[in-house]
């Protein structure tokens, strides 16, 4: 069973697509306009959107150009009264997987929805350690600031050029979101997208996982399998934390970005990969080079296309479009009332300094939506600190030693609250001369 949405607003239209879709066995929703279905393509995955091409306010075109531009893994079927060559070549430029003519008979829509969902099957989107979801909650980057505007306009750009893209940021700002973006909007679109976390592995490991092994490549390799770079051929690798690889894995990377080779642990011979490689850091790339930890060749690789991701305290101005999209997908997900925030708990959040940027601000909604009740969340809902939500108060180190003492030094619920992997923690405790314990 698959999730579709029938998106027109002629009802009778809808739901006759609707109804012959569930006898098929799919799970579908019935929109009566593109507003609507925008709003919850955003928090909800569907396989497959069948939706009108003529509708008021916005028409299934500019529907299909929202959806290609925020959501991954979801294909676009445009239903028309208005056949002509014209109009199908305009859908599939934009993105649309085929177009159907009304009245269409039952058997053809069934035949393209079938299509599509074969072919999802046959392309899945790989994630791996502790790569984010390109499918999913992941897949909606908020922000109508003029900082969020650039670089979404210079992301898109990046993505048809094919080349290899670097994401520097902190913590939380969004890397992940943004690589599974470019990825979606590329010409590798239908094509395995693979994420790694860099700094979760130890060297060994990053590199068999990366490469592939043979059979007796080192202690415990008992079969040959290959590695993320072959599962990623055609497709997208994207390196988070990259800043964390050791110089032989760098060197490895140089070679693959250089001759489009890689070569299994304990193996003699290459194997001819095409991926595209997108990577992300929090660290200090050219201070790393001249301190020798990181090679500056590989850098120069890296960098064709550089997009720095802004700390959400420097476009306070989303903040309220992110509180609406997270109360909306966290109340839906826990099943519970809550539909807005008070004018009190909204000021409180944009006086807050975020530290641990948009993941921060979500785990703050979460945790409250998940204790709290009603419609309405309120001041106290939130917990966080008063000590924080002062203007220009960079207290990040407070900020973790209260969430440590708060813990009772359970560093795993303490990386959980702050929004920070535990290698992320660990060096940040060491940044600012916190003994743990």
């Amino acid at each position: 069973m698959s999730r579709l949405m029938v998106v027109d607003d002629q009802e009778s239209v809808a739901y006759s697509a609707a109804v012959l879709l569930r006898r098929a066995g799919h799970e579908v929703d019935v929109c009566a306009d593109a507003e609507s279905a925008l709003k919850l393509v955003k928090v909800k995955h569907y396989s497959v959107v069948v939706s009108d091409l003529r509708m008021e306010k916005m028409s299934g075109i500019d529907l299909l150009k929202q959806i290609r531009a925020h959501v991954s893994g979801t294909e676009v079927i445009i239903m028309t009264a208005f056949a002509s060559i014209e109009t199908a070549v305009e859908a599939t430029r934009q993105g649309a997987f085929d177009y159907i003519c009304k009245p269409f008979r039952s058997d053809d829509l069934l035949e393209k929805i079938e299509r599509v969902i074969d072919r999802q099957k046959d392309q899945p989107v790989f994630t791996v350690v502790d790569g984010d979801e390109v499918n999913g909650k992941g897949t909606c980057i908020m922000g109508e600031s003029s900082l969020m505007q650039d670089l979404k306009s210079r992301a898109s750009r990046a993505a048809h050029a094919d080349c290899t893209v670097l994401l520097t940021g902190e913590t939380g700002t969004g890397k992940s979101l943004f690589a599974g973006q470019i990825h979606s909007l590329s010409p590798r679109a239908n094509r395995p997208f693979v994420a790694v976390n860099c700094a979760n592995l130890s060297e060994l490991l990053l590199e068999s996982e990366l490469f592939g092994t043979m059979k007796g490549a080192y202690t415990g390799a008992d079969v040959s399998r290959p590695g993320l770079c072959e599962a990623a051929n055609q497709g997208t690798l994207f390196l988070d934390e990259i800043g964390a690889t050791s110089l032989a894995v760098q060197s490895k990377l140089l070679t693959l970005l250089e001759d489009k080779h890689i070569r299994r642990l304990g193996d003699t011979k290459s194997v001819s990969v095409d991926i595209r490689i997108i990577a992300a850091t929090n660290a200090d790339l050219p201070r790393l080079i001249s301190d020798h930890g990181f090679r500056e060749d590989l850098f120069y690789r890296l960098n064709v296309v550089s997009l720095r991701l802004p700390p959400l305290r420097e476009r306070q101005e989303d903040i309220p479009a992110l509180v609406e999209y997270f109360l909306l997908f966290l109340a839906r997900k826990y099943h519970k009332q809550f539909r807005r925030m008070s004018p009190d708990a909204m000021q409180l959040l944009l006086n807050y300094n975020f530290p641990g940027n948009v993941r921060e601000l979500e785990n703050i909604i979460e945790r409250a939506i998940v204790a709290g009740s009603g419609d309405t969340l309120g001041c106290a809902d939130l917990r966080i600190g008063m000590a924080d939500a002062v203007p220009g108060n960079n207290s990040e180190r407070e900020h973790i030693l209260r969430a440590i003492v708060g813990n009772k030094y359970n560093m795993r619920r303490v990386a959980a609250q702050l929004g920070l992997s535990r290698t992320t923690l660990y060096r940040k405790l060491h940044q600012y001369g916190i003994n743990a314990r």
